[in-house]
């Protein structure tokens, strides 16, 4: 009986008559829930037990926006469970911040003025180094700002989708054939009764022998963000390669995609197997134009950017291609999961700005399930005066880490509690121990404890039906890949005005100009693209990418693909890359390789009758028990538990068995 090899895809109940590029998405023809999250995250991984066989931790984190009313998803695995609990929106926050994609220009402005210029082959090779003078004349002392550093407290997911709300979740195992399975899902009104989609996600699921764990929220549960659930389960030893599933999807849209692999071996990378590996070219990174922005917006323009880059360079090579933005320890987030707060001295705060500003100090972001908890115990707005305008904006009073005013003793007095309102900081600690502390601890303890490396990827899902699902394994001897995107920049001027900017990538000797001027307090372009050399002009004039790569487990193999001289990739070039990668697959399926070569799970029933390991919250919450065959084993034990979803799936790796 075949598996999958991971557990990365969600069936969710809540969209009527529609299955998303990675997961499916089914729910009553009344429910208008609208997924607002713009991609998926996935972090794979396995550690290797003593008797050869291997642990995965499973994270998964979904948003939605709209009511909560009967919402229920459904999680295919490839093996039974054997411990599920609630996860840490804190561990998403930091793995997600700390690899993040950054840049910095460094505007210098100490050059000596017969410092050598590179020529560009235009009418601006005539231009000069700025002398400090001319800069001074401008009446901005100091150089462009140099951007891109980390900001601590701006949620660069927040830009990517707003977070919804649901509540106590609970969950229970599936186990049985596509009919009993389909059946369960009917009765307890998961599907809606004409959603077509669910045969073909079924039959595609059924093949692989998954066993299914069905969540769901209470209706009458408190409306708030709801935190990841941590789900762990074993794999045997065999296992080669991981494949990342997109399901069965109407529409050939891509799906944005981010990977996490941490690995509890040193000097392991995970690298795509059957997809394409591009390295985008920093020439074209929008160096000067976000600069233009406020300060604390720049790392979000640039990550904007970046973004933009990555769906332009893959667009002629449909999508089957990753990205890698950060190989290195995973150390990286050591000491910025896990908040260093005594609930002891939370509960005797005198009001509740004391206690949001020991949550400050302590350096709890403000993402939004830590604002769901808050806004359960902290008043409402209620204003007895006109209030300052950046207030009367604020959704939330918890605003940490603020560069400008106003800060939260601004805006303390808008937030005014009704009559009989009662402030209650045990009650309140006792919330954010459950549901964000106690978990940021543990997901502390698991990266600290037990993971040595940290690969972090982006890439573009598509529909199984018109392209191939991409396998990812975990390779030696791979370069570490930085995150951060370092640049020099020389002030250039024309007549002792300043007119350009000659920009120098780090470790490289490409270098480039960029029409600008100065106005202060920092540096505008005044042209949309770079100029370059007339060697490079062509070269660079057609691509965001610089090279597309076929990786291989072994170090020092695979195919890398280079510009041809007209600046574009050669169709031919790009097959060969692929039937590259696709040897590689074939080669971890040959020989003594495991059925299709991902993963084989035996001993899994497929009887007709279908079997459910539960122990519900609530008698009258699962409404089958009376018409389903029950087996209450014992094998794995069932509970409620406060868990969110965002789509970001995480699953995290240890170093595994390969054949190549």
């Amino acid at each position: 009986m075949i598996r999958f090899s991971t557990a990365a895809l969600l069936l969710l109940a809540v969209v009527p008559s529609w299955v998303d590029a990675y997961g499916g998405f089914f729910g009553r023809p009344e429910q208008e829930y609208q997924l607002t999250s713009s991609g998926d995250a996935v972090v794979l991984g396995v550690q290797q037990l003593d008797d050869g066989s291997q642990k995965v931790q499973l994270q998964v984190q979904m948003d939605f926006s709209g009511g909560d009313e009967n919402f229920g998803w459904i999680l295919p695995l490839p093996a039974a469970p054997t411990k599920l609990e609630v996860g840490s929106s804190l561990l998403f926050h930091a793995l997600f911040q700390e690899t993040l994609p950054r840049f910095e220009l460094v505007i210098e402005t100490n050059a000596a003025a017969d410092t050598t210029v590179s020529r560009q082959g235009t009418e601006a090779a005539g231009f000069t180094v700025c002398e400090n003078n001319v800069l001074f004349d401008q009446q901005c002392p100091v150089q462009g700002p140099t951007r891109g550093r980390p900001i601590r407290g701006i949620d660069f997911a927040a830009d990517l989708g707003d977070f919804g709300r649901a509540g106590v979740l609970d969950y229970q195992v599936l186990d049985g054939d596509k009919d009993a399975v389909k059946a369960w899902l009917q009765t307890n009104e998961f599907l809606a009764t004409n959603n077509g989609n669910i045969d073909n996600v079924l039959n595609y699921y059924d093949a692989f022998g998954t066993v299914y764990v069905a969540v769901r929220v209470a209706p009458d549960t408190p409306a708030g963000a709801i935190q990841p659930l941590s789900v762990e389960y074993n794999l045997p030893a065999t296992t080669k390669a991981h494949k990342i599933p997109t399901l069965l999807a109407i529409t050939d849209t891509p799906q944005t995609l981010q990977l996490y692999f941490l690995s509890d071996q040193a000097d392991t990378r995970a690298v795509p197997v059957n997809y394409l590996d591009v390295t985008l070219d920093d020439v074209f990174v929008d160096w000067v134009g976000c600069l233009e922005g406020e300060e604390f917006s720049v790392d979000a323009c640039y990550y904007k950017d970046y973004l933009n880059r990555f769906a332009r360079a893959v667009e002629p090579v449909n999508n089957l291609t990753v990205t890698t933005e950060y190989y290195g320890p995973a150390s990286v987030v050591s000491d910025k999961i896990g908040i260093n707060l005594v609930p002891a001295d939370l509960e005797t705060t005198a009001n509740w700005l004391e206690f949001l500003t020991a949550l400050e100090t302590a350096g709890v972001p403000p993402i939004p399930p830590v604002q769901a908890v808050l806004d359960q115990y902290l008043p409402p707005k209620n204003f007895l005066y006109e209030p300052p305008f950046q207030c009367a904006q604020w959704e939330h009073i918890y605003q940490p880490f603020r560069l400008v005013n106003p800060r939260m003793e601004d805006c303390f007095d808008i937030w005014n509690p009704p009559e009989g309102w009662e402030w209650d900081p045990v009650a309140l600690t006792a919330a954010l121990e459950d549901a964000i502390l106690a978990p940021a601890r543990s997901g502390q303890q698991m990266i600290d404890g037990t993971y040595q490396t940290l690969t972090r990827m982006y890439g573009n899902l598509v529909t199984p039906a018109s392209s191939v699902e991409p396998y990812f394994a975990l390779a030696t001897g791979k370069p570490t890949v930085n995150n951060v995107h370092r640049a020099t920049a020389l002030p250039l001027c024309d007549l002792n005005s300043p007119a350009a900017l000659e920009i120098t990538l780090e470790n490289s000797d490409v270098t480039f100009w960029q029409n600008a001027k100065l106005v202060c307090p920092t540096w505008q372009k005044t042209a949309p693209r770079p100029v370059f050399s007339i060697e490079d002009a062509t070269t660079r004039s057609n691509s965001m990418a610089s090279s597309f790569s076929a990786l291989t487990a072994a170090q020092n193999e695979g195919i890398s693909i280079p510009r041809n001289e007209d600046g574009y990739f050669e169709p031919t070039d790009i097959n060969s890359a692929l039937e590259q990668a696709d040897a590689t697959l074939a080669g971890i399926t040959a020989d003594d390789a495991p059925a299709d070569g991902v993963q084989q799970f035996p001993g899994i029933p497929q009887a007709g009758t279908l079997q459910i390991d539960v122990t519900p919250k609530d008698d009258d919450f699962w409404q089958s028990m009376d018409g389903a065959a029950y087996n209450s084993s014992g094998a794995v034990v069932m509970q409620s538990l406060t868990a969110a979803v965002t789509m970001t799936v995480m699953m995290i790796v240890g170093v595994l068995p390969t054949r190549w």
